[in-house]
């Protein structure tokens, strides 16, 4: 059989079988008639189904039916285990949402930091504006940061840097 018979193949013994609708029925017979492959399948299908027609059907227990029924009213009475018992529509959903909104909050929702102390507020207010930035800045950085800023000779000399222009600046640099 060709491999461009492969999708009449599917419908052959539904044709045999009178099984498909009429526009379908005319096509696979119009393709029997033109596909000597096709043709010969279906003269093999025809073959084993006259083969089969002669065999007799095999006989069922004679108790089948009431062992069958018995056992049906049996497991419909039968209590639920926790394990079939069935969960809410709505649980997998609502768990759903709410491990992603966890995992937005933790992505877009900054950090806690500390509140000022009293004594930091007073401080820095009496501060310059100049140096009121600087230590707003400090605020801003992480533990992690602090590396630079616990150089505090720097930071109390910090109106003599100011002061410098940038070739006394590169001149301290090169020592």
């Amino acid at each position: 059989m060709k491999t461009d018979c492969a999708e009449w193949r599917e419908d052959l013994t539904a044709y045999l079988d009178g099984e498909l609708p009429a526009a379908r029925a005319g096509a696979v017979k119009h393709h029997i008639e033109n596909c000597p492959a096709c043709r010969t399948e279906t003269a093999r299908l025809e073959k084993a189904g006259r083969y089969l027609d002669h065999l007799a059907a095999p006989a069922a227990d004679p108790s089948f039916a009431s062992r069958f029924w018995r056992r049906v009213r049996r497991e419909a009475t039968a209590p639920r285990s926790a394990t079939t018992r069935a969960r809410p529509r709505w649980l997998l959903p609502v768990a759903i949402a709410a491990g992603v909104m966890a995992v937005l909050a933790v992505l877009f929702l900054p950090p806690r930091t500390r509140r000022p102390k009293k004594q930091d507020v007073e401080v820095q207010a009496r501060l310059a504006p100049e140096d009121s930035a600087i230590v707003e800045e400090l605020s801003t950085l992480a533990a992690d940061d602090f590396d630079a800023a616990r150089d505090l000779d720097l930071l109390e000399r910090l109106d003599v840097v100011r002061g410098l222009d940038e070739e006394e600046i590169d001149a301290a640099g090169e020592m």
